[in-house]
């Protein structure tokens, strides 16, 4: 989506179930900053930072994301545990799920992602790669 695109996009905060009955707060976007060096054809550091037109009211079920402090170490974090969420279609489902999933997923070296062949996916220095306890892999572009 261009920046162009991006006029009319509403954000929903503190929704749990993606049919939205239980939205509880919406912000508009107010201006979209990419970082400098994203690339849309690899997808590195496809990561931007969004001010919305109004403050957002923290809550049991709306909070900030909590993230690492910069370092230099692109293997500073293997091994590490960490959990993931969406709303995305789980394997061997038939249909999307409805409610909010999460799973808990283990951060794995750049060099062990790189030598899965992905058709389509890209690993750059800015990827972050994860593997389930199942031994399922997944990339996830910061």
């Amino acid at each position: 989506m261009s920046l162009f695109q991006m006029n009319g996009v509403t954000l929903l905060f503190g929704m749990h179930f993606s049919n939205l009955t239980d939205v509880q707060m919406t912000r508009r976007i107010g201006r979209v900053m990419l970082h400098y060096g994203y690339n849309a054809l690899t997808y590195a550091n496809d990561i931007a930072i969004v001010s919305l037109d109004a403050p957002v009211d923290l809550s049991r079920t709306v909070a900030p994301v909590c993230l690492p402090t910069a370092s230099t170490d692109p293997d500073q974090f293997v091994d590490q545990p960490a959990v993931i969420l969406g709303w995305g279609r789980a394997p061997g489902a038939a249909l999307q799920n409805g409610e909010l999933q999460q799973a808990k997923v283990s951060i794995m070296s750049n060099l062990d992602c790189k030598a899965i062949k992905t058709p389509g996916k890209y690993v750059t220095d800015s990827t972050l790669c994860i593997t389930s306890t199942f031994g399922n892999r997944y990339t996830c572009l910061v």
